[in-house]
């Protein structure tokens, strides 16, 4: 086998259950919340999230994706 294997990457996610599946869906659709929200809920990245709801074919409103600012 060619590479080395400190160049390939380790893929280390979790299935996602249905469970899991349906609070995504009711988090995004129905209590409309961040991304951050969602992913500290489901134990998940926001990467994760986002490419879930990509697959599940959820939309992500632009909102979820600005950051939120202190400043005056």
């Amino acid at each position: 086998m060619t590479g080395d294997i400190a160049t390939r990457r380790i893929n280390n996610r979790k299935a996602w259950t249905a469970d899991e599946d349906e609070r995504l869906r009711q988090r995004v659709v129905v209590s409309n919340a961040s991304l951050s929200d969602i992913a500290e809920d489901l134990g998940r990245t926001v990467s994760a999230v986002k490419a879930r709801a990509h697959a599940m074919r959820i939309a992500l409103g632009r909102s979820r994706f600005i950051m939120k600012s202190n400043a005056k």
